[in-house]
């Protein structure tokens, strides 16, 4: 599913283009990325991977998926984030060049994508994962108002990983957490 593009005060999230295949490919065999990924991603990562994947995106309607760029360098991409609308958990997920990390991007970039699962999709509910041990996955979930409930066993790229966390965030909540946001910003 071709996503739009959505401008946020620093980000725009467009649809990943085959030009965005080295950055992609580089961030693919980042270890610390990767480790924290299902089993069943692809781990060594070929050379020729992210051309694969690219195509393969955009080719189908399951998966809304956004590469991530800052408003400074539209055409690089620095990461992604992604809607599975027909997946029961799991339906959010990310990752982020670590060049770029601890400076709220990803942060910024999911309060966007809720606001269009919520607003656009009219979805009820969103499920989200993360492994187990992945604490800036969880404060992501948490500055973003999910409640957290519980973990299961499951398998990731990094077999020392054996559980993920499950989060849950109704619309309601969402609406919520977004008009205290929105208040907070207002000026005195």
């Amino acid at each position: 599913m071709l996503p739009p593009v959505i401008e946020t005060a620093r980000l725009i999230l467009r649809p990943v283009e085959l030009s965005d295949a080295p950055a992609h490919n580089k961030c693919m065999k980042d270890w610390e990325i990767v480790r924290n990924f299902a089993k069943s991603f692809p781990h060594p990562y070929a050379d020729d991977g992210s051309e694969k994947f690219i195509n393969h995106i955009k080719s189908q309607d399951k998966v809304v998926y956004w590469a991530i760029a800052l408003k400074s360098a539209p055409d690089e991409m620095i990461g992604s984030i992604e809607l599975r609308p027909h997946a029961e958990k799991g339906q959010r997920a990310f990752w982020l060049a670590r060049a770029h990390h601890n400076n709220g991007y990803v942060t910024e970039a999911a309060t966007a994508v809720n606001d269009y699962w919520f607003d656009v999709m009219g979805r009820d509910t969103l499920h989200m994962e993360n492994a187990l041990g992945n604490i800036a996955s969880r404060r992501i979930k948490e500055k973003t108002g999910a409640v957290f409930l519980g973990t299961r066993v499951s398998e990731h790229v990094d077999p020392a990983l054996g559980q993920s966390e499950e989060w849950l965030l109704k619309k309601e909540d969402w609406h919520r957490f977004r008009a205290q946001q929105r208040s907070a910003q207002k000026p005195a």
